[in-house]
């Protein structure tokens, strides 16, 4: 199965004929116009050709209790276990909902439950227990209307894996699931 990315413009009147360049960290996209008249112009192809998409795991979902305001704006974020007290300060500046996804490299022992790749003798557990206080704590001194997804990645010690920023987010966006 090939991944495609797409995008889509509007293109108006004002636009002059030509090539328009939309770049990303890892890819660059060439969007063509057809006419400078009124039109939707799509392009898509293989989006990282030959690399393979960070396998993220849903390891646990915490969802907000606070009733959302009617209008409101979502913000989104992706962060590490490590960084938990800048969504701290996040929560507690933001008024309205915010999605978080918390990353956390594992790495597979012999026997029991995953280690945590970035803290030596740390356990899944001890991280989601963590997380789990610091949201119950968001939940009842913040203002923001907390959502939070963990996810994992197994990695191999003699391999490691950029942090997958562009996956984290993607996730974000789609809320969070």
């Amino acid at each position: 199965m090939q991944i495609q990315w797409s995008a889509t413009r509007r293109v108006d009147s004002a636009t002059p004929i030509g090539v328009h360049k939309a770049t990303s960290w890892d890819t660059e996209t060439q969007l063509s116009h057809l006419s400078n008249g009124d039109r939707e112009v799509s392009v898509s192809r293989p989006c990282r050709p030959g690399k393979k998409l960070p396998k993220l795991l849903t390891l646990k979902h915490w969802k907000s209790e606070k009733q959302k305001p009617r209008e409101s704006i979502t913000l989104m974020t992706q962060l590490s276990s490590d960084r938990l007290f800048m969504l701290e300060n996040q929560c507690r500046t933001w008024p309205d909902p915010l999605i978080a996804i918390i990353y956390v490299p594992l790495l597979r022992t012999q026997s029991g439950p995953p280690a945590v790749a970035t803290y030596k003798s740390t356990a899944l557990e001890d991280v989601v227990r963590g997380i789990d206080s610091f949201h119950a704590f968001m939940e009842s001194t913040a203002s923001c209307a907390l959502q939070i997804e963990l996810v994992g990645q197994y990695l191999k010690p003699e391999s490691p894996q950029p942090y997958p920023i562009n996956s984290l987010r993607n996730r974000a966006e789609f809320g969070g699931n």
